[in-house]
């Protein structure tokens, strides 16, 4: 063993151990003295603290809960204090998920409370000591007072910060890369709030929900919306904001005129049907880069429009009656320029009931959209008393009784089966066909591939040649 590790050199040691789970890099570790040197540091890239670091049980006293307590600030602490290890931390995931006792138990209580006012100064200071940090991800963490200080101080290598369920307050505009801003909160001051450098971000998402205050998300697009000069480097922009005012909302897009990729939803994420109707205008030259869109059927007519869109992926709980997102897409390239007939991706998220279905067949059939690949979802659900023929089931009846006239250059055709908990029902009707048949009854000149995804897996028919035969193939997702 001693004359192979001569033999091979550590970058193809390091290349073979490093996505090893946590318990083998450290046996590998005790291992000797060269896998100490090239596991150490993986081992100790990515660390996850967790407060307190395992599960409360109801007949846990309050002896017990403060020494687990202090064991978990000492092990974060001897990481932070080590000179060697403290240094090969690239990210880092800091979770407080302490909670007062249920029962109300005043001794529990105490040491919960004493132990809060520890969580800044120790675990958020203790960050500064982490020179080479690049992510950070911080839930349920005051970055006020201290919190915020010790965030500010930190190295200027962080590029990724992701905060969740926060209390946020303005200070510095850290040189960050990537921010996420996820049902935090902040105080109601009315003012600014400045977290990130507009001049570095590239990828931003503010995300906010019914149960959260909207305040620190509308504060930190105040702070943005007040630069003068575009942001350059922003190209991924995700909001999920209720309750976005319509002028906050447009003198921040006015400046997003690099991005490229747009999450957006507004302004009511929790309406069910969809139907709510935006109250602004988007005129349009804003946004003029934007190539890929993921938003709700309500708005497809205000987004897609006058931009070169070449991927659309829009969701909502059901089809939004009310709006016209059939005819959008039919008449897309109609609505501006010639040059607008660019949407080549479309992806419908949400599952089609039988009736929508059929709808969406015909869209794709009539279309003058230069479509290339197209991503629908189906729900395979009980058919018991009386209810309508699921979308999948009638997929499947669909193409056993005709063929699908698609698009003439279109590539790719994917359905994403949504299977209940209970999958007899799509074993029993997935048992009876066979994939390569239905996908002979696919009528298109460029089809290339027909894709089943499924409860994990992904079966894959392969088209051999123009006029040749389809080859099945079956693919396991593997969730690493």
């Amino acid at each position: 063993m001693s004359r192979l590790l001569d033999i091979v050199p550590s970058e193809i040691w390091r290349i073979c151990w490093e996505h090893s789970d946590q318990a083998s890099l450290a046996r590998l570790c005790r291992t000797c003295s060269i896998f100490l040197d090239i596991c150490q540091p993986l081992l100790f890239q990515t660390r996850v603290v967790i407060i307190p670091h395992q599960s409360r049980s109801p007949d846990t006293t309050a002896e017990a809960l403060d020494y687990a307590l202090a064991q978990c600030k000492q092990r974060f602490l001897d990481v932070a204090s080590h000179p060697r290890i403290a240094h090969y931390v690239r990210s880092l995931e800091l979770r407080d998920e302490l909670a007062p006792d249920p029962t109300g138990h005043p001794d529990l209580n105490a040491v919960v409370a004493q132990f809060k006012t520890l969580v800044p100064k120790v675990f958020l200071d203790g960050l500064s000591a982490f020179s080479n940090l690049r992510s950070l991800q911080l839930h349920r963490i005051s970055l006020s007072g201290d919190g915020r200080r010790a965030l500010d101080a930190l190295s200027s290598s962080l590029v990724d910060l992701h905060l969740y369920n926060c209390t946020l307050v303005s200070g510095r505009a850290l040189p960050l890369k990537r921010l996420t801003i996820g049902h935090c909160e902040a105080p109601d001051t009315g003012e600014p709030l400045f977290i990130v450098d507009p001049r570095t971000v590239e990828d931003l998402s503010l995300r906010a929900g019914v149960t959260t205050s909207e305040r620190a998300h509308f504060s930190v697009l105040r702070a943005l919306a007040e630069e003068t000069e575009p942001f350059s480097r922003l190209r991924n922009l995700s909001l999920e904001v209720p309750g976005l005012s319509a002028t906050l909302l447009l003198a921040f897009l006015e400046k997003c005129t690099g991005v490229t990729t747009l999450f957006l939803v507004y302004p009511t994420t929790f309406l069910l049907d969809g139907t709510a109707k935006p109250t602004f205008v988007l005129p349009s030259t804003y946004l003029p880069n934007v190539h890929e869109i993921f938003c709700t059927y309500n708005l497809v007519g205000y987004l897609l429009p006058g931009r070169a869109v070449r991927t659309l992926k829009i969701f909502g709980y059901v089809m939004d009656k009310d709006s016209d997102l059939l005819a959008t897409l039919s008449g897309a390239g109609k609505l501006s320029a010639p040059q607008q007939q660019t949407l080549q991706n479309l992806f419908l998220l949400s599952p089609l009931s039988s009736a929508e279905l059929g709808s969406v067949i015909e869209l794709v059939q009539s279309t003058p959209l230069p479509l290339r690949e197209l991503s629908i979802t189906l729900e395979c659900q009980s058919n018991d008393l009386g209810l309508p023929l699921s979308g999948f089931m009638a997929f499947i009846h669909l193409l056993s009784t005709q063929d699908v006239v698609l698009p003439p250059l279109l590539e790719a055709l994917t359905v994403v089966v949504m299977i209940p908990r209970n999958t007899l029902e799509f074993s029993q009707i997935y048992g009876m066909v066979d994939l390569r048949e239905l996908a002979a009854r696919l009528a298109g000149p460029a089809l290339q591939r027909f894709l089943l995804h499924y409860d994990g897996k992904n079966d894959l028919c392969i088209r051999l040649g123009p006029e040749g035969e389809w080859m099945f193939e079956r693919r396991e997702i593997l969730v690493f």
